[in-house]
């Protein structure tokens, strides 16, 4: 199992936590704003919020924001159950878990001790392993990809991950990554996506990707890579 360097809580641009890696600098999240990148990307970038219950899978749980922040979300909008999926290579140690509101936290460190948590129609299931090597159990209105950097991880970001990531997907569903590379746009299409950018959120960056097996489910977007 892949071990993780020595770790720092961060308090970043918009008050929320995340953590940095002491060799490297580097985040897990935005250090401009951690739950407000999660919120504009994934949460709002996946469209799924109109739904009664919500399957999400993602590949990357890291420090449990994206979590965090659909949880958060799900409740305002009376969502009636989440079921969520995690798979990290790297598990954070619970007790190094930033503490985005009481319920999401108790739920993560629950998970990353136990691999399921459940409170109030909301189930977390973290699996420990290689993104690639992940088989998804049924389909999933939105699909998470986050990985850490792709320098400091290519492998999470290949045809392999990618596929198997897009083969958790909903006819109907979105997914959605930080990154808009244009070598990991390929690998979207190259698994059965139509691919398209939009904008990234304020102080963020300049843009993310989303993408979809059906292209009406992109919406009013310019689609960068189809299918091949």
């Amino acid at each position: 199992m892949t071990k993780i360097s020595r770790l720092r809580t961060l308090t970043t641009g918009d008050g929320s936590p995340t953590l940095q890696r002491v060799d490297t600098g580097w985040t897990y999240r935005s250090d401009r704003g951690a739950l407000r990148e999660s919120r504009h990307v994934f949460v709002a970038g996946a469209d799924v919020l109109d739904r009664a219950r919500i399957r999400v899978l993602e590949f990357g749980f890291g420090v449990g924001t994206n979590f965090a922040a659909l949880v958060e979300a799900a409740s305002k909008a009376q969502v009636e159950a989440v079921d969520y999926v995690a798979v990290e290579h790297a598990p954070v140690p619970p007790d190094l878990l930033p503490a985005f509101d009481l319920r999401s936290h108790a739920l993560a460190v629950q998970a990353t001790t136990d691999q399921t948590a459940e409170a109030d129609g909301v189930r977390l299931t973290l699996h420990r392993g290689r993104f690639e090597d992940h088989r998804a159990q049924g389909s999933y209105d939105a699909v998470f990809f986050d990985p850490f950097g792709p320098e400091d991880e290519p492998d999470s970001w290949g045809v392999e991950a990618t596929a198997a990531a897009a083969a958790g997907l909903a006819e109907d569903g979105r997914l959605v990554t930080y990154s808009s590379a244009g070598w990991i746009r390929r690998n979207l299409a190259a698994v059965g996506l139509f691919v398209a950018t939009v904008p990234g959120p304020i102080e963020g960056k300049r843009e993310f990707t989303i993408a979809a097996k059906d292209r009406a489910r992109l919406g009013p977007v310019k689609v960068r890579n189809v299918p091949r």
